[in-house]
């Protein structure tokens, strides 16, 4: 959070604005910030493993017996492209729906800040930096491989 203060403080702010152009300049000035500052980063850099299986037990205690593949579909937009597995230090994939986080796992998961935000990609959990579009880190199949329902 240091980091990303020290970055916020030299780059312009967001913009509410019109004029899609404008948001996207400023969006990109901090991707780019704080991607170099950030160059090192791996997954596992936030959630580690044992963090990573803490919030798998969450989400699997949260989905009540729900089946991973009906629980996605409650909070993801219908008939979405398929997508790439998302990577540290990524943008949100294009073209993927903004998953909605059920209140339930967001009193679970530990807050954040107001620039990073919990979202699921297909089975994937990330943490992701909406001001920056970028993907701080991953829990790949944090709802289980993709061969379970």
């Amino acid at each position: 959070d240091a980091v990303r203060q020290h970055l916020d403080a030299s780059l312009p702010p967001p913009v509410v604005s019109p004029d899609r152009a404008a948001i996207i300049r400023v969006i990109a000035a901090h991707h780019g910030a704080l991607l170099s500052a950030r160059h090192s980063a791996r997954q596992g850099d936030i959630f580690s493993a044992r963090v990573a299986d803490r919030f798998r037990d969450w989400i699997r205690a949260s989905l009540h017996g729900l089946p991973p593949s009906v629980f996605l579909a409650t909070i993801t937009e219908p008939d979405g492209p398929p997508i790439a597995r998302p990577l540290v230090n990524g943008s949100y994939p294009p073209g993927a729906a903004l998953t909605t986080m059920p209140p339930e796992l967001l009193q679970l998961f530990p807050s954040l800040p107001a620039h990073l935000e919990y979202r699921f990609i297909d089975r994937d959990l990330i943490l992701w930096d909406s001001h920056a579009n970028l993907i701080i880190d991953v829990i790949p199949d944090a709802l289980g491989p993709s061969g379970q329902s």
